[in-house]
């Protein structure tokens, strides 16, 4: 629904997280990684941990699935497919914990698909997103205003970051 009142323009607020990619070499991996459910909504957070991102990248790949979409079960499949081989062939054990909240999932997560598609085609991308110790996720609403939110959104590429923009 939208709005159009002397010259405001207003739609449904939503959900915007910023997918921020640290360009750092990776030194090493840790011997394990835990794959959580977890909502990832409008609240405004920052998220660095390795098991937050894990989450959010699960999540995003779950999304994926979708019963409208012929065949989507194949995406969130070969998806996921690609990240357990990474793990295994970096050494790397894993575990999927679905003791998470009951509701999880990423507030309008089908539009994260260039980010699942980008990031698991690309080890490098995959490796900097998981463990680059500068790598984070940004949450938020889509009404940013500069001074105003705790926490101000990437909104696009920089020297040090890959960003990816999931709206809505």
């Amino acid at each position: 629904m939208k709005n159009i009142r002397n010259t405001i323009f207003e739609t449904n607020s939503s959900s915007v997280h910023a997918i921020c990619i640290a360009k750092d070499p990776i030194i090493s991996f840790p011997g394990f990684v835990k794959f959580g459910r977890q909502m990832f909504g409008r609240e405004e957070a920052e998220y660095y941990s390795i098991e937050s991102r894990a989450s959010y990248l699960y999540e995003a790949i779950l999304a994926m699935d979708d019963e409208a979409v012929p065949n989507s079960h194949y995406y969130r499949d070969y998806y996921w497919s690609k990240v357990q081989d990474f793990l295994t062939k970096n050494g790397i054990r894993f575990e999927k914990d679905y003791s998470g909240p009951e509701y999880s999932q990423i507030d309008h997560g089908y539009e994260c698909e260039d980010f699942v598609r980008e990031v698991c085609e690309n080890e490098d991308l995959l490796a900097m997103f998981l463990f680059g110790t500068r790598s984070k996720i940004q949450c938020g609403g889509d009404e940013q205003i500069p001074g105003k939110n705790k926490v101000q959104l990437m909104d696009e590429d920089t020297e040090d970051y890959k960003v990816f923009i999931k709206g809505n």
